[in-house]
C-alpha cells in the first residue's frame, strides 16, 4: 500500500512533511504536488488537509483532516466525497458535531503536534515574547447576521455552528458568515493579548500578517509571515511564547507544543483538552481570556523568577516530547489503515 500526501501550500507542507516522515518507517511514502500523477486505487492513501485535492480521487483511501471548524470546509464535501473517505478532526467538539450530523462519514480525533525545531535555544533569550500567528486587517467588515452569532460567541464562547443553529434553526448553514465569526471572534482576542503584551513594554516579536495596520503605544518587531521552520529560530531566543487558541473548545493546538519543544514557556488561554493535559504553573501558563491583565503579571514574575521559568520549560518539554510530536500521533493514523488493509 502507498500513502501519498498531498502538499498545496506552505502551512499544510510543514504537518505533512512530519505526518509524512513518521508513516516512512512502516509504510511507502510519496509527496506529490498538484501537478503529480498518482495511482488511484484501493492500494493507495491519500493524505490531505481541508478537503484540498480530494476532487482528483475516486477510488483511492482519502485521509482528509481538518484544521479549522469543519462546516468552514466540510459542508461543500458532504455530497462529492470520495467514497472511501475518512475525516480527522482537531477539536473533540468538532468531532462530535460532525458524528452527529453526518453519521456516515468516517470520523476520527486526531489532535494536532509539536515539531522538534531544527535550531537550537539560544543561551541568551534576547526576546521576551513571540507570538507566531496572522489577524485581518481591523478596517474588515462583518455581515449583520455574523454580528448575530459574534455577540452570543463571546458570551458562551460556543462555536459559530452551534450558536448558527440555534439562533436560525430552520435556515440552511451560511459558510461565510461562520467564516466571518470565527475568524473574528479569533482576531479580536489575538489583538487583546498583543495589545496587553507590547504596551506593557515586554520586548516582542510578531511573525505574522495584517499586525503593522495596528498601533502599539510601545516599541514592537513585526514580520511578515513566514514559514514555520523561520518562525522557529524566533520562538528558540525568546523567553515565553503567547498563543490564542482559535475557538478550540477541546482540543489542542500546533503552536503551543512546537513552542514548548523551542523551549519557551508557554502562555495560552485553557480549554477542557489542555486542563487535562496540562499542569497550570508547572508545565505550562494558562491565562483567562477575559482577564488579559493577567499576562503582564505572569510574564513579570517569572521573567524576574527564572529557575521557576526554566523548571516550567523542562517540565514542559519532556511531556510535549513523550507524547505530542507526531510521531506520537501516528498511532491514530495506523489504526484507520489497519482497518482498511484488514477489509481488502
Amino acid at each position: 500500500m502507498e500513502i501519498v500526501l498531498y502538499k498545496f501550500d506552505w502551512l499544510t507542507d510543514y504537518f505533512l512533511t512530519d505526518i509524512g516522515n513518521a508513516l516512512s518507517k512502516k509504510y511507502n511514502v510519496r509527496f506529490i504536488l498538484p501537478r503529480d500523477d498518482f495511482e488511484d486505487s484501493k492500494n493507495t492513501i491519500f493524505i490531505t488537509f481541508n478537503g484540498h485535492g480530494i476532487e482528483r480521487v475516486k477510488e483511492a483511501n482519502v485521509f482528509d483532516i481538518y484544521m479549522d471548524h469543519p462546516y468552514i470546509y466540510l459542508k461543500k464535501n458532504i455530497d462529492s466525497h470520495p467514497k472511501n473517505y475518512f475525516a480527522f478532526f482537531v477539536d473533540k467538539e468538532h468531532l462530535r458535531i460532525i458524528k452527529e450530523e453526518h453519521p456516515e462519514i468516517n470520523s476520527y480525533f486526531l489532535p494536532l503536534a509539536g515539531r522538534i525545531p531544527s535550531c537550537e535555544r539560544s543561551i541568551n533569550q534576547l526576546t521576551d515574547v513571540c507570538f507566531v500567528g496572522s489577524i485581518r486587517d481591523k478596517e474588515t467588515r462583518v455581515s449583520e447576521k455574523a454580528k448575530e452569532l459574534i455577540k452570543v460567541m463571546l458570551e458562551t464562547y460556543d462555536d459559530s455552528y452551534t450558536v448558527f443553529k440555534k439562533l436560525h434553526p430552520n435556515e440552511s448553514i451560511n459558510i461565510p458568515v461562520l467564516y466571518q465569526a470565527d475568524r473574528y471572534c479569533r482576531d479580536l482576542y489575538r489583538r487583546k493579548a498583543i495589545e496587553t503584551v507590547v504596551n506593557a513594554g515586554f520586548k516582542t516579536v510578531i511573525i505574522g500578517c495584517g499586525w503593522n495596520a495596528y498601533d502599539f503605544d510601545k516599541p514592537v518587531t513585526i514580520f511578515k509571515e513566514m514559514s514555520n521552520l523561520e518562525a522557529e529560530k524566533f520562538q528558540c531566543a525568546s523567553k515565553f511564547a503567547i498563543n490564542v487558541l482559535p475557538w478550540f473548545k477541546n482540543g489542542p493546538h500546533d503552536r503551543i507544543y512546537t513552542s514548548i519543544l523551542c523551549d519557551a514557556v508557554v502562555l495560552t488561554d485553557k480549554n477542557e483538552y489542555l486542563e487535562k493535559e496540562f499542569k497550570n504553573k508547572e508545565s505550562i501558563l494558562f491565562y483567562d481570556r477575559n482577564n488579559m491583565e493577567q499576562i503582564p503579571e505572569l510574564l513579570n514574575y517569572y521573567i524576574k523568577n527564572e529557575e521557576e521559568r526554566f523548571k516550567i520549560y523542562r517540565s514542559g518539554k519532556k511531556l510535549v516530547s513523550e507524547n505530542d510530536t507526531w510521531l506520537n500521533r501516528i498511532y491514530i493514523l495506523e489504526e484507520v489503515i489497519n482497518g482498511i488493509i484488514c477489509t481488502r
